[in-house]
């Protein structure tokens, strides 16, 4: 089979990419940008600790259950440039929708619902592409999406909180009153002191020790 001319592979780069990795970084930034919600969602919705972790699996959990229907739904009936559209408009639907929410369950719900959406672009873009692209070229389209999620989670600033706690396991202060900052220094420091695992367990396990 001859290559295709050079220049039909950078018409479809330009004709198609564009629109298709722009829709797909807009998605992956949905994905993350819950960790900086929570910094107002914990004094408003009063969100746990608990309830964040469970509405960000909620997402990709769906996310993942999604994929096999979504791909079927873009290869039948539907077809992929329906499908894709579907998704950026029920995305950004329910994307909005977090603006209105009241609740930590309204979180995790929307979250769900989130995952449900998105799981369809990425198998709908891949299956759309390789219509367009023949066999020699069809690298090229399909690696600029995994590109712009690469992207997007590299130039995505972690939120203030995750930047600024140590590098040591948590645990319960030892006391309501101020001995437990005390406490809490000299079991940081000790961790601070050590590399190896198996000494890190052994502090953590005799935290008490620390009481000053």
């Amino acid at each position: 089979e001859a290559a295709p001319p050079r220049r039909l592979i950078l018409r479809l780069h330009r004709r198609l990419l564009p629109l298709l990795t722009v829709g797909y970084t807009l998605l992956c930034a949905d994905r993350t940008n819950l960790s900086f919600a929570k910094l107002a969602m914990d004094d408003t919705l009063r969100l746990s600790d608990e309830t964040f972790g469970l509405a960000s699996g909620m997402l990709f959990l769906f996310y993942s259950v999604m994929q096999v229907p979504a791909t079927r739904l873009s290869t039948t009936a539907i077809g992929p440039r329906r499908l894709l559209a579907a998704v950026l408009v029920l995305s950004g639907a329910s994307s909005a929708a977090m603006a209105l929410v009241n609740s930590a369950a309204g979180v995790v719900v929307l979250r769900a619902l989130l995952g449900i959406c998105e799981a369809g672009y990425f198998p709908s873009a891949i299956y759309f592409l390789r219509g367009w692209y023949p066999d020699a070229a069809a690298a090229e389209g399909s690696s600029s999406l995994v590109v712009a999620e690469s992207s997007t989670n590299a130039t995505t600033p972690e939120p203030l909180e995750t930047i600024s706690k140590p590098p040591v396991p948590s645990f319960p202060l030892c006391t309501a009153d101020m001995s437990a900052l005390s406490c809490s220094r000299s079991y940081s420091a000790a961790c601070s002191s050590t590399s190896s695992e198996s000494d890190r367990r052994e502090i953590f396990a005799n935290r008490h020790l620390f009481r000053e």
